[in-house]
């Protein structure tokens, strides 16, 4: 069985490729500049692991990649979508998504974890938003051309950002720049 999928880091102008480290855990920037990558698990982020990211470079600062529900997230808050899914099929036994039959063995997984989150030392914080691309296929076609529908996030983009905000104050969005209406002086 072939070893973790390849993962590219892009932060600050550079992208490196990531090396599995010692341990599950622990990510190795393939370019080393002293930064400490973390594979970490408990997001709600649509990841049937709950995998999202933690980049502390040397200055300690702290960047987070997919962790769609921001430090003091509560119910009925919004999310940042930074964390992208598709539809895999485990059809090895020791895979995530297997199950006994084939059909069954699909879970969602992120394929792409976009940075949602930056703390420094001091407690000073920004967010970054997005919005998502959503689109359907077809899967488990039968004879008689009955399907499952299965939704995944195609792609997507920046919608904002936060800037200046305490670590503990920033999961709400930002306020939008513009209108889409507009009035007009008689």
């Amino acid at each position: 069985m072939p070893g973790p999928p390849p993962v590219t880091l892009s932060l600050n102008g550079s992208s490196t490729q990531l090396v599995p480290g010692r341990q599950v855990e622990e990510v190795d920037p393939g370019r080393d500049d002293g930064s400490k990558v973390e594979l970490l698990k408990g997001a709600a982020n649509g990841d049937k692991e709950k995998e999202y990211w933690r980049v502390t470079n040397e200055e300690g600062v702290q960047y987070y990649f997919g962790m769609d529900r921001l430090p003091g997230w509560a119910s009925g808050k919004a999310e940042t979508n930074s964390a992208w899914s598709v539809p895999v099929y485990g059809n090895h036994p020791n895979e995530p998504c297997h199950q006994a039959s084939y059909a069954n063995s699909v879970c969602d997984q992120v394929y792409r974890w976009n940075l949602d989150y930056v703390v420094d030392l001091r407690g000073n914080a920004m967010t970054y938003w997005y919005g998502k691309e959503r689109n359907h296929y077809g899967s488990n076609v039968t004879r008689e051309g009955k399907s499952t529908n299965r939704a995944y996030d195609r792609g997507g983009w920046l919608s904002g950002s936060r800037t200046a905000c305490a670590a503990t104050t920033c999961s709400r969005p930002p306020r939008p720049r513009w209108s889409s209406t507009s009035t007009s002086a008689a």
